[in-house]
């Protein structure tokens, strides 16, 4: 129920409650990795600008050292199987984060599929895939937009 209440807050208001419990959940952070590399793989491969991004991301969120979110990546790709998210991923994704660390799991796959330059029709497919499986609605979509394109404003 407090996690709900949390969520409804940061809904309404755009304050996050969370003392972001996942910094320290390493199934959740490989989760969202894993993500990440099925979000790099959409367009047929991973190349080492996606990895690098996948990488850097991973560290900011998470206040990681760049061995410990290299070593994530590293085995998100090798775990990958081909074909799409399994709706495992999703349900697990569902489960462990609320809807702030959704927000912030958007913009990190965001990334990831602009890192090489291409946004090609496999990528933003994953990315509507995501934001359905994930429930993230039209007015969450467009905070998350805005933040996306405001941070590479001010890079």
């Amino acid at each position: 129920m407090a996690g709900k209440l949390k969520d409804l807050v940061y809904a309404i208001t755009g304050v996050d409650l969370d003392f972001d419990k996942i910094s320290t959940d390493i199934n959740a952070q490989m989760a969202i990795a894993s993500l990440l590399a099925v979000a790099a793989n959409s367009d047929g491969s991973i190349d080492s600008v996606e990895t690098q991004k996948m990488a850097d991301v991973l560290r900011k969120r998470f206040d990681l050292t760049s061995a410990v979110a290299v070593d994530l990546v590293k085995r998100a790709i090798d775990d990958l199987s081909a074909g799409d998210a399994s709706r495992r991923l999703f349900d697990e994704l569902n489960e462990r984060l609320t809807v702030k660390q959704k927000d912030d799991l958007l913009l990190m796959v965001l990334e990831v599929i602009a890192a090489d330059g291409e946004k090609e029709a496999r990528e933003m497919a994953l990315l509507d895939q995501t934001v359905m499986a994930l429930n993230i609605s039209d007015r969450q979509l467009s905070k998350i937009y805005d933040r996306y394109f405001e941070a590479r404003r001010n890079n």
